[in-house]
């Protein structure tokens, strides 16, 4: 949503809570907590055609944000909500255990689907709104947050995000180094191609015999034309250090426990490794979903290549089974919605069977992008800084 939308539907909902004599100090902790009120044809499966508040960190999940005016206000007056996010926690201390978990006939049915996806994190996190969600938000008013990278910078002031967007460094004239790398004389292929073969549009491009040229426009369409809707882009930066709006997920319960009972650690030249966490120090955690809206399934989802950059194969986001599921501005934390379960690290977890750091984060030599991407953060560290090195 735009800063003028949000500023129109927030003015709706003021007037509203006006209306019913809400304090003013109470409305303003709504405003600021990014509360608006839709007008009730906006909502297809409103039937009743009664005014609905959504809460703009979930989207419309029912019933976190989907909420009738009248509920809302009772809410405000200190009314509990009567479905509170409570997600089943199981203590784990090996991939063994956590395994038989997901034999359980409530987990083993998604499973069997492929529908089950794993997030694993070393902590849980937290947020403290002025007016929290009366579903989400604990006795203490915090709320669980699992959002990606791009969204989390703005836990200053959440409503500053509305009017962003995640933009790939691939999609515009500042990546073109990178993507069109490997390719001769890439920016001198239009005067080349013009004594070649005489005045051409770009389109020209596919159908002239010399492979540069057929490369450069596979490339061109892929990371200029339809960088909007080229999911490659941001799997591939999210995977080697740069923020999306896309959720890091896997179907591999194994490289969740790992994140989960790992610790990032960077040295004194920026350098990273992981180290295992000190069993008394384990606040891990393996969050378990089952996305609704729209499904994810690994039998779909999963990726296992990524054909925009065939040129250069990313093996990072292959080797991690992962999926990115994305979010945008009005519904940055909607992931907590599908929360099916949680699985906490016990302090005497077990890490046999976990992959290796190098089975998941495979060097240079193994993985042809991150090579090349080390070449152009050496290179260009004011654009491509943000390209994580890893040493396993």
């Amino acid at each position: 949503m735009t800063f003028d939308q949000i500023d129109k539907y927030q003015s709706r909902l003021v007037q509203a809570l006006k209306t019913v004599n809400v304090e003013p100090q109470k409305i303003k902790a709504v405003i600021d907590s990014g509360y608006i009120l839709l007008p009730p044809s906006y909502i297809a499966q409103n039937h009743d055609n009664k005014k609905v508040v959504i809460d703009t960190f979930y989207n419309n999940k029912a019933p976190s944000s989907f909420i009738p005016f009248e509920q809302f206000v009772e809410y405000m007056n200190g009314k509990e909500h009567p479905i509170k996010y409570n997600p089943l926690r199981f203590k784990v201390s090996s991939l063994a255990e956590a395994r038989k978990i997901l034999e359980r006939p409530e987990n083993k049915r998604y499973s069997e689907m492929t529908r089950l996806c794993f997030r694993g994190q070393t902590k849980e996190f937290f947020t403290h709104r002025a007016f929290p969600n009366p579903r989400i938000a604990d006795k203490s008013g915090r709320e669980p947050i699992v959002m990606p990278g791009f969204w989390r910078d703005f836990q200053h002031s959440w409503n500053d995000r509305f009017g962003h967007a995640y933009c790939s460094l691939f999609g515009d004239i500042r990546g073109d180094e990178f993507v069109y790398y490997g390719i001769k004389d890439w920016n001198r292929l239009q005067e080349i191609n013009f004594n070649r073969y005489g005045y051409h549009d770009i389109s020209d491009l596919e159908d002239f015999p010399d492979s540069e040229s057929q490369e450069y426009f596979r490339r061109y369409t892929d990371f200029k034309i339809h960088h909007g809707a080229n999911n490659d882009l941001p799997v591939v930066e999210q995977h080697y250090g740069i923020k999306t709006n896309g959720l890091d997920v896997t179907f591999d319960i194994a490289v969740a426990l790992f994140f989960a009972s790992h610790k990032m650690v960077s040295d004194a030249h920026g350098l990273v490794h992981f180290e295992m966490i000190d069993g008394n120090k384990q606040t891990g955690l393996v969050y378990m979903f089952v996305f609704e809206s729209p499904p994810l399934k690994g039998s779909e989802q999963m990726i296992k290549a990524i054909p925009s950059f065939s040129h250069m194969r990313p093996e990072r986001p292959i080797r991690q089974k992962c999926a990115l599921p994305f979010f945008h501005s009005w519904g940055i934390n909607e992931a907590i919605c599908d929360c099916h379960a949680i699985l906490e690290i016990s302090h005497d977890f077990c890490y046999d069977g976990l992959p290796k750091p190098a089975d998941i984060f495979p060097g240079p030599d193994d993985d042809p992008f991150y090579k090349i991407a080390l070449e152009f953060k050496k290179k260009r560290p004011e654009l491509y800084g943000q390209f994580t090195e890893y040493v396993v």
